[in-house]
């Protein structure tokens, strides 16, 4: 955990560093536990692959290898890439994946990886946190939106060319993207939270905590296999919905009491200055005259500095 943490701390450092302190000691333990996880995610999508499917119902290798490179400097993605290559290529070889099929994959996975990781670190400053609302916003859209929707497009194309399964384009395209929404939104906070901010204090967490965990987990992989998979097309567009409260569930939780206090903070900011300004446009309606700036200006005032809290 050290090693991590040293990891960690180094890409808040910008001197420059030589070709011989890339693969140091805590880049290469890093290296080491991302080809373990990404091993044992890969064994877990396969595991949740259910035929006549080619794609898995929750895929983790792609939120393990996007939560590695939001914890580790951009100086050592290559290293991180290229440690989760081999385990990709030892689970994908036992599950009888031909080798094109495994190298279009990896590239898909990396491709997704490299989209939400690179938005994520040019727009939220180290260390990469999930304790502000904007910070929230920024992973939800980027890592957990807008990366799988770009990236399903060459997933399902490259199954497409490769003649694997017996899925459409399009039904390819769907269930590898709602998969890796929930594969992100579920992982990768968990990840990034739990290593940055230590794993000493698992050993103080009730049995029941792990229970609740576990219970958690199961109702979330249940409700995405009834609505991607048994219902699949024929579900109401409602239904997609149905991970939503578990989540609310999981934040509600498992975030940190200072984690939660930021979080209502910043929506208490925002939804301050916005009951401000309907009060204006209210009062301006009831007295029937044009919109005018500086009424706006008096009522309201300038805009305010962030909030900050003392």
């Amino acid at each position: 955990m050290r090693a991590v943490a040293q990891i960690i701390d180094g890409g808040l450092t910008s001197r420059p560093e030589s070709k011989h302190e890339r693969l140091d000691y805590p880049t290469s333990f890093a290296a080491l536990l991302v080809f373990a996880a990404y091993y044992v995610g890969t064994k877990i999508g396969f595991a949740l692959t259910f035929q006549p499917h080619p794609v898995s119902v929750l895929w983790p290798p792609n939120s393990i290898l996007l939560a590695a490179l939001l914890l580790t400097p951009v100086r050592v993605w290559w290293v991180i890439l290229l440690a989760a290559f081999p385990a990709h290529l030892a689970a994908q070889l036992q599950s009888n994946v031909p080798p094109m099929m495994i190298l279009c994959w990896f590239i898909s996975n990396s491709f997704e990886a490299l989209i939400g990781a690179g938005c994520i670190r040019y727009l939220i400053d180290r260390p990469v946190r999930f304790d502000r609302l904007r910070n929230v916003g920024i992973f939800i859209f980027f890592a957990a939106f807008l990366a799988p929707f770009l990236s399903s497009f060459a997933d399902a194309a490259f199954v497409a060319i490769n003649h694997w399964g017996n899925d459409s384009y399009w039904q390819v395209w769907r269930i590898r993207f709602t998969s890796n929404i929930l594969a992100a939104l579920t992982l990768v906070p968990l990840i990034v939270t739990w290593v940055a901010g230590g794993i000493a204090w698992l050993g103080k967490i009730r049995r029941a905590r792990f229970l609740e965990a576990a219970l958690l987990l199961v109702a979330l992989l249940s409700v995405n296999t009834i609505v991607f998979y048994k219902l699949g097309p024929t579900a109401d567009s409602a239904l997609l919905y149905l991970p939503l409260p578990l989540l609310i569930w999981a934040a509600v939780r498992w975030l940190t009491r200072r984690e939660r206090g930021d979080l209502r903070f910043d929506v208490s900011c925002d939804m301050e200055r916005s009951t401000r300004i309907w009060a204006v446009f209210d009062k301006i309606g009831r007295r029937k005259c044009a919109f005018d700036s500086d009424v706006f200006d008096r009522d309201v005032g300038p805009a305010p500095a962030p909030c900050r809290r003392h």
